[in-house]
């Protein structure tokens, strides 16, 4: 039986990655591997947007929270607000305040711009024991730390009790964990692969392969490669094009969609 600390499940997109870790969790819970009752908590994942993206209203959506901080009696104090209105014509954003205060701002105005808003994606995420789980960015009030993984030992009404990659444990209350940026750790984006696990289940489009990028994760000289994808045949032409093709790669999967009935 293949060692699951060294395998890696990576996806192409975030979507890609989002329904990789949707999938590897319902079939561990099939297993008991993760229990089926868990917490639910809201999560405030980051969004990450360039300098330019940041300035066009087309890259933000309703329900996405802005925040800033700001200094009140000599102590630093973070502001959330809520988009609540896209003007795309206007190029302004409504944000919501949690007193339901309302302004408008305009992400190219250079008053924006000196704002230095923060800006996060809303969610929620069921914590049960047995998930595993990635911290995408620091929190002050957990004091959970940016790219921390995390391991789910046991959860109720009361408590969540997690331990960290560096074997710590941290027991915190449901409420404690509202609004954290938590993501499932079952799989994880191309960008974050790990080159010295032997085995790699990859998720991806055949348009986005990269023989560049395949050729770097089969370095370790005991790799495995696995990849699901749309089509075997485009992926092998995709593959074609350069004169790499990594050794490797031991299967290549097609997914098909299910058959609707006619």
């Amino acid at each position: 039986m293949q060692d699951r600390s060294q395998v890696q499940v990576l996806g192409a997109t975030n979507k890609d990655v989002s329904t990789l870790n949707t999938a590897i969790r319902q079939n561990l819970q099939q297993q008991g591997d993760i229990n089926r009752h868990g917490v639910t908590v809201r999560t405030l994942n980051p969004v990450y947007l360039s300098d330019a993206q940041r300035e066009v209203v087309s890259h933000y959506k309703k329900g996405m929270v802005l925040s800033e901080w700001q200094k009140k009696h000599g102590r630093n104090v973070k502001n959330d607000f809520t988009v609540t209105g896209v003007n795309r014509k206007a190029n302004t954003l409504t944000l919501t305040d949690s007193k339901g205060k309302t302004q408008e701002i305009n992400p190219n105005s250079r008053q924006t711009k000196a704002r230095q808003f923060s800006i996060s994606q809303p969610d929620s995420i069921e914590i049960a024991k047995g998930d595993e789980l990635r911290v995408n960015s620091n929190h002050f009030a957990t004091k959970l730390r940016q790219h921390q993984t995390l391991t789910v030992t046991g959860s109720n009404a009361l408590f969540v009790s997690l331990k960290d990659d560096s074997g710590k444990r941290h027991v915190l209350s449901p409420g404690q964990l509202q609004d954290t940026p938590l993501s499932y750790n079952f799989a994880r984006p191309l960008s974050k692969a790990d080159d010295s696990k032997t085995h790699t289940l990859i998720g991806m489009k055949s348009y986005v392969a990269s023989k560049e990028l395949l050729h770097d994760l089969s370095q370790h000289k005991d790799s495995r490669i696995d990849i699901f994808t749309d089509s075997g045949e485009k992926l092998d032409k995709q593959l074609d094009k350069s004169d790499i093709r990594p050794s490797a790669i031991n299967r290549v999967m097609q997914l098909t969609a299910p058959r609707k009935n006619s």
